[in-house]
């Protein structure tokens, strides 16, 4: 009842993001049922259909077929589920990483704190691309690699969170109290020091997928994400750069899922960010 309140008193801009992100989950999760076509099924006849064209052998196409007379409303469907599934791994692996990470550094301290915070500094001077493109190189571009490599884009930024708490928990009286029951160091972390770090790591983790569904897409522009046939929206985009010119639809419209989805990501994170800070709430 009380988040229904909240969202009655969203701007109109949160709620048609949270309707965006609604659709886009929806379409990802019921892909087989929602798209029209198989995404991997050609039609060389209809090929470089434009959008809203009848191919005679496939049928109506919503925003038109691409080189290979492939449904391009399909395939943003179900590039959709890629995305989702990545940004939600993704961010999980993230979270966890950094957020375990960033709790013992400011739990412990020490030679201990001193070491995270530098493979954190380290994380933040070196472009993630990079890192990326070298660990593909070794390990090979699979999903079972991509997903914990794409995880670790952003877990510098849970460590510093969630360490922040830390520190800020270490030497408080329910701390102290706790110890002097005899609480283990790992009961003390769960129960007392984690729920102060909750809310911006939350913030945090919702504006991240903004990043992480970047970079799937930035890796499969380049080849080297998930492989074709599997249809991404950087692979659909990077197959439609020759044909911007004659048809425009085959990078223009995976290209505005991204941007939808990236958009309305970042305005419903920014919204759960203010909806946290009881110094704007209180307003």
């Amino acid at each position: 009842m009380r988040m229904w309140k909240t969202l009655r008193r969203a701007p109109w801009s949160i709620r048609l993001a949270l309707l965006a992100l609604l659709a886009v989950v929806l379409m990802a999760v019921f892909s087989p049922i929602v798209a029209p076509y198989n995404p991997e099924a050609q039609d060389l006849l209809g090929r470089l259909a434009s959008p809203g064209s009848t191919s005679t052998l496939s049928g109506y196409h919503l925003l038109g077929t691409d080189a290979l007379g492939r449904d391009i409303f399909s395939r943003v469907i179900y590039g959709a589920r890629v995305s989702i599934t990545f940004a939600v791994l993704g961010t999980v692996v993230g979270l966890v990483i950094g957020t375990l990470l960033g709790l013992i550094a400011g739990y412990v301290g020490g030679r201990i704190d001193h070491a995270i915070m530098f493979l954190v500094d380290v994380q933040q001077s070196i472009p993630f691309i990079v890192l990326c493109l070298v660990a593909i190189a070794i390990f090979g571009n699979s999903q079972t690699v991509l997903i914990p490599l794409i995880g670790l884009a952003g877990w510098e930024g849970y460590a510093r969170y969630a360490r922040a708490g830390g520190l800020a928990a270490r030497n408080s009286q329910y701390v102290l109290a706790s110890q002097a029951m005899g609480a283990s160091p790992a009961q003390i972390v769960l129960r007392h020091v984690l729920p102060n770090a909750v809310a911006p790591i939350i913030v945090v983790a919702t504006l991240n997928v903004t990043g992480v569904i970047l970079l799937e897409s930035s890796l499969s522009f380049l080849g080297l994400g998930v492989q074709p046939p599997t249809p991404t929206w950087g692979s659909m985009i990077s197959d439609g750069r020759q044909y911007l010119g004659s048809a425009w639809w085959m990078a223009v419209m995976p290209g505005a899922a991204m941007i939808i989805t990236t958009l309305s990501v970042t305005l419903v994170g920014d919204w759960i960010r203010d909806m946290m800070d009881p110094t704007i709430r209180q307003r």
